[in-house]
């Protein structure tokens, strides 16, 4: 069943967000429709929108999305209707890479998060004249007040948290403690240096105090 939503639409690269109403597709078997209760804003949506990064347009971005699940496709079963979930990159989770565990280097990632469509070329977004209205975002395009997410994208949470504080988790907060937990390790005892202290630096900088290193060093060029 087709659905309207409201939604940021980015019409042309360099120009403004403007508030539409669009329209959702039915789901495919492998997506779910959610509710969008909190969102981030991620660095890599501005580039995109600003042309630093490639991007098609007309287009809704985003992908820090937190929010309630409405529906799901016949082959989604990690969540149901009614759980709240964070939402996150796509991978495809086939390849060898995504076999291997490294879901971050899937063969597929770029084409999944910043092709602005399915992997069959067509979008579950569309303008109310019927045109194509590019999104599917990191697999989710949270931008948006109902999103159409890849069910890769979900990760669900329990029921009595915030949203609005584990919205951050889906790019911001996993990127800089995954740098510091996972592609550095650092152990007890450790003397790190971060540079930029945005909220990937300062997502780096608690996983630091997590794992207890002796010396933390926070550079930026913003003197607060």
């Amino acid at each position: 069943m087709s659905r309207e939503t409201t939604a940021l639409v980015l019409g042309e690269i360099n120009g403004p967000f403007a508030l539409e109403t669009i329209k959702l597709d039915a789901l495919r078997p492998d997506e779910a429709l959610v509710e969008i209760h909190a969102t981030g804003i991620c660095h890599t949506d501005l580039s995109c929108a600003t042309g630093i990064l490639p991007a098609q347009v007309p287009a809704v971005f985003e992908h820090e999305g937190a929010g309630v699940v409405i529906e799901t496709g016949s082959d989604v079963n990690e969540v149901a209707k009614g759980d709240k979930v964070l939402l996150s990159y796509a991978f495809y989770n086939k390849c060898s890479q995504c076999e291997s565990g490294h879901l971050p280097y899937c063969e597929y990632l770029l084409a999944l998060n910043f092709g602005g469509q399915r992997s069959d070329g067509t979008s579950a977004l569309s303008l109310q004249d019927g045109s194509k209205l590019h999104g599917h975002f990191f697999g989710q395009s949270s931008f948006s007040r109902l999103a159409v997410v890849n069910c890769n994208s979900l990760v669900k949470l329990p029921q009595n948290v915030e949203l609005a504080l584990f919205a951050p988790l889906g790019c911001g907060l996993q990127t800089g403690a995954g740098a510091i937990l996972n592609t550095l390790n650092v152990q007890t005892g450790s003397t790190v240096a971060i540079f930029g202290v945005g909220s990937i630096g300062l997502s780096a900088i608690m996983a630091c105090q997590i794992r207890q290193a002796k010396e933390i060093i926070a550079v930026d060029i913003q003197p607060s």
